[in-house]
C-alpha cells in the first residue's frame, strides 16, 4: 500500500519474531480453538490495515491527530452498537447467541469512586497515549518498522506480570522473549545503517555552521 522498503532484515526479524510466538504460545502442548485462532488471525490483519492507513495519514496530518480522529470515531461506532444492543430482538438474538454480556450493553453501570483513577489511566494513557506515541514513532520510521517493534509488548507483559504479580515465567517464555528482543534489534539494522550512511554529512554541516 505504502510501497515501503522491504530489507532482507526486516523479513529475517518477522520470521523470528513468529517463531518467537510459536514459542511462547507451544501449540503442541496447548488446546487451540479454530474459532479464536480465527479471530486472532483477523484481529491481526486489521490492526496491520490500521496501522498502514494510519502512517499513510500521519504524512498528512500528525500521530497526535490520527490517534485523536481514531477515538472519537471508534468512540462514535460503540454508541452506535450499544444503542442497537438495547433493541429488544436484537438483546433477544444476542442472548439465545451465548452472547449476553454484548445485550442491552449499559453505559453507566460500574464506574465508581474507586475505579474512577483505573479507568482514567486506561483510556487516557493506555490507549490514547500509547497510541498517540506510536503512530508518533511511525512518522519518525515506518508503518513495517513500527509494527515489528510492537513485538516488544508480549515480551514486556510477562516481565511486568512477573514483576508486579509475582508470576513464574516458563523456559519457552524466556526463550520466545529472547528470540523477539533480537528479532526487534534486526529489524532496527536499516535504521542504523541509513543513520551511519548520514552521519559524517551531519557532522560537515554542523561544523559548516560553527565556522
Amino acid at each position: 500500500i505504502l510501497r515501503a522498503d522491504i530489507r532482507p532484515q526486516h523479513i529475517t526479524a518477522l520470521v523470528m519474531e513468529v517463531a518467537a510466538a510459536l514459542i511462547i504460545i507451544d501449540p503442541l502442548h496447548t488446546t487451540l480453538d479454530p474459532v479464536g485462532i480465527t479471530l486472532v488471525l483477523l484481529s491481526a490483519a486489521t490492526f496491520a490495515l490500521y496501522a498502514v492507513l494510519g502512517k499513510k495519514q500521519c504524512a498528512q496530518y500528525s500521530g497526535v491527530a490520527v490517534t485523536c480522529f481514531s477515538c472519537l470515531a471508534a468512540s462514535a461506532e460503540m454508541i452506535v452498537l450499544m444503542l442497537i444492543s438495547h433493541i429488544p430482538a436484537v438483546a433477544d438474538a444476542l442472548q439465545a447467541a451465548g452472547l449476553p454480556m454484548f445485550a442491552a450493553m449499559p453505559f453507566f453501570s460500574g464506574y465508581t469512586t474507586g475505579n474512577l483513577l483505573n479507568v482514567l489511566y486506561i483510556c487516557v494513557f493506555v490507549t490514547a497515549g500509547g497510541y498517540a506515541c506510536y503512530f508518533m514513532g511511525m512518522e519518525a520510521t515506518s508503518a513495517m518498522q513500527g509494527s515489528l517493534v510492537f513485538f516488544f509488548k508480549p515480551v514486556l507483559a510477562p516481565i511486568l506480570a512477573m514483576l508486579i504479580l509475582g508470576e513464574e515465567i516458563p523456559w519457552n517464555m524466556w526463550a520466545g522473549i529472547g528470540l523477539m528482543l533480537v528479532a526487534s534489534v534486526v529489524s532496527m539494522i536499516p535504521t542504523w545503517e541509513t543513520l551511519l550512511s548520514v552521519r559524517p554529512f551531519i557532522i560537515d554541516r554542523i561544523l559548516h555552521r560553527r565556522h
